[in-house]
């Protein structure tokens, strides 16, 4: 690769977030919104159901403010 050359994502569709943690589930969400495949891991099933409570919950406040669609 030359200098200053971009790695672009062309034909990427499914991707894998490892940690549900606030980080980890926040970049599955948006991953999730942009169309792609998501795959979330976490060492314990309580940690993805929290994870994933808390994307329900940030896609509700989204949702509220009229910054995502349903």
């Amino acid at each position: 690769m030359s200098s200053g050359a971009w790695v672009t994502a062309d034909g990427i569709r499914r991707v894998a977030i490892l940690g549900a943690g606030w980080m980890g589930s926040g970049i599955a969400q948006v991953f999730a919104q942009a169309g792609y495949e998501v795959r979330l891991w976490a060492r314990r099933a309580e940690g993805l159901d929290a994870a994933l409570a808390r994307i329900r919950a940030n896609q509700r406040t989204m949702r509220d403010l009229g910054a995502l669609d349903e």
